[in-house]
C-alpha cells in the first residue's frame, strides 16, 4: 500500500505547545436558540422569527431553564428587546412561533400576562408565553440541526460546482441554460433541485470537459453515523481490491514528500496516511461523491471544489497550497469540511494552520486526524 507522509518540519525550534484556552460554561438558552437558528429552514422560520425568540429568552433567567419558564413582560418591554419592531410584526412573529410548536400562549381575558397563587403560594393560574416547548425539542432540535448542516454543505458544494462549470465552459455561460444557472445561484433551492440543475448542466458539455465521476453529485446523500458505518464495512470489504491498483495509489515521481509504511510518531498517531483511509475518515465529502477517489489527485481535485462551500477564499486555499503543499492543503480542507459544525470560521482556521505551518511546523496527517475524529485527545493545531 502506498501512504504519503506530510510533516513540515519549522524552520527555527521554539515551543509547540498552545496555551489552553478557558470556555466559558455554555447558557442552555442560547444553545437551544443556536440549534433553532439552524433549523429554521426546517420550521420554515424567518429571521425575525430567532429574533423574537431571542428577546423571549433574555428575558428568562437561565435558572428557570426547565422549570419555571413562562414569559410574563408586555409587548412593549419585549418589542424593546427585539430591536424595537413594531407590535403588529411582533403578533405576527409570536403566532408563527406557538405555530410551529416552539412556545405556547395562554391568553387572558384582558390580553394582559400574569400569574395568580393561592394563599399557600401555589399557581392557580398562568397567562404567558410559556417557552417549555422549546426545552422539550432540544434533544430532537440538535438532529434536525445536524440534517440541516449538512443539506447545506451539499448545496454549498454543487452550487461550487456548478460556478466551476460556467466559469470553465465559455460555451455554457452564454447559454440560455447558463444563463439559468446563474440566476439559480443567487436563489435558495433545495438539495434535490440544485442536483437536477448540475445533471443538466453535464448533459449539454462537450465530452471532452465532461466532469470527473469523483466530483459528480447527481447521487449524493445525507449520511447517518449508521450509514457511514454500512459505507466502512463494505470499503473494507474492498480494501484489498482498491489498493491492489498499484497505478490509481502510486503517488507522482515529483513530489518531494516522503511515503513511509505504518509510521507512528510518540504519541502513537498515524503520520502517514492513503488515499483509502482519507476519504474513509473524512465521510462528509465521501457523501458527495458517486465514487470514491482512487488517486491523490482526486483527493485535491474534490478539496478544491468543496473549499468555497465552506467559506474559503481562492486566496486563502492559494496561500495553504504554498505552504502546507498540494496533499497537505487538501487534507485540511476535506478536514475542516468534516468539522464543519464544530469550527465558526473554517477559513481562519486554515489561515492560522498556514500561519503554524510557517513559524513551527505542522504534521499535516495529524491535523487531519484530530479535525475528522474529535473524540481522540489530540493536540489543538489553532
Amino acid at each position: 500500500m502506498k501512504h504519503i507522509n506530510i510533516s513540515l518540519a519549522p524552520p527555527t525550534p521554539g515551543n509547540t505547545k498552545s496555551a489552553d484556552t478557558p470556555k466559558r460554561p455554555a447558557d442552555p438558552r442560547w444553545h437551544a436558540l443556536d440549534l433553532l437558528r439552524l433549523s429554521k429552514t426546517h420550521f420554515n422560520l424567518k429571521d425575525r422569527d430567532i429574533a423574537v425568540l431571542r428577546g423571549l429568552l433574555s428575558l428568562m433567567p437561565v435558572a428557570q431553564w426547565g422549570s419555571q419558564m413562562v414569559v410574563f413582560a408586555s409587548n412593549r418591554v419585549l418589542s424593546e428587546r427585539c430591536d424595537g419592531i413594531e407590535e403588529r410584526t411582533l403578533r405576527r412573529r409570536l403566532n408563527k412561533l406557538a405555530e410551529v410548536g416552539i412556545v405556547l400562549r395562554k391568553l387572558s381575558p384582558s390580553g394582559k400576562r400574569y400569574q395568580i397563587k393561592d394563599q399557600n403560594n401555589a399557581t392557580v393560574i398562568t397567562y404567558g408565553i410559556d417557552l417549555s416547548p422549546l426545552c422539550q425539542l432540544v434533544p430532537e432540535l440538535e438532529t434536525i440541526a445536524e440534517n440541516c448542516r449538512h443539506q447545506d454543505i451539499q448545496a454549498k458544494s454543487i452550487k461550487a460546482l456548478i460556478r466551476d462549470r460556467l466559469y470553465n465552459n465559455e460555451g455554457l455561460a452564454a447559454s440560455t441554460l447558463g444563463e439559468n444557472a446563474r440566476r439559480s445561484l443567487r436563489r435558495k433551492l433545495s438539495v434535490e433541485e440544485l442536483q437536477t440543475l448540475i445533471q443538466n448542466i453535464d448533459k449539454n458539455l462537450p465530452p471532452e470537459t465532461a466532469p470527473r465521476a469523483a466530483t459528480d453529485l447527481t447521487r449524493a446523500h445525507e449520511m447517518s453515523d449508521s450509514d457511514s458505518q454500512i459505507v466502512r464495512h463494505i470499503q473494507n470489504s474492498n480494501k484489498e481490491d482498491l489498493d491492489s491498483e498499484g497505478e490509481t495509489t502510486t503517488i507522482p515521481e515529483t513530489t518531494k514528500l516522503k511515503n513511509t509504511d505504518n509510521a507512528k510518531n510518540k504519541e502513537g498517531v498515524r503520520s502517514d496516511i492513503s488515499v483509502f483511509e482519507c476519504m474513509e475518515a473524512a465521510t462528509t465529502a465521501r457523501s458527495m461523491c458517486s465514487s470514491p477517489p482512487r488517486t491523490w489527485a482526486d483527493v485535491t481535485q474534490l478539496a478544491k471544489s468543496l473549499g468555497p462551500a465552506i467559506g474559503l477564499h481562492p486566496k486563502a486555499i492559494a496561500a495553504a497550497d504554498e505552504r502546507l503543499g498540494e496533499y497537505g492543503c487538501a487534507l485540511a480542507i476535506l478536514g475542516l469540511v468534516e468539522a464543519y459544525g464544530r469550527i465558526k470560521n473554517p477559513q481562519a482556521y486554515l489561515n492560522a494552520l498556514t500561519k503554524k505551518a510557517r513559524d513551527r511546523g505542522l504534521d499535516c496527517v495529524k491535523m487531519f486526524w484530530s479535525l475528522t475524529t474529535p473524540k481522540h485527545k489530540q493536540e489543538q493545531f489553532v
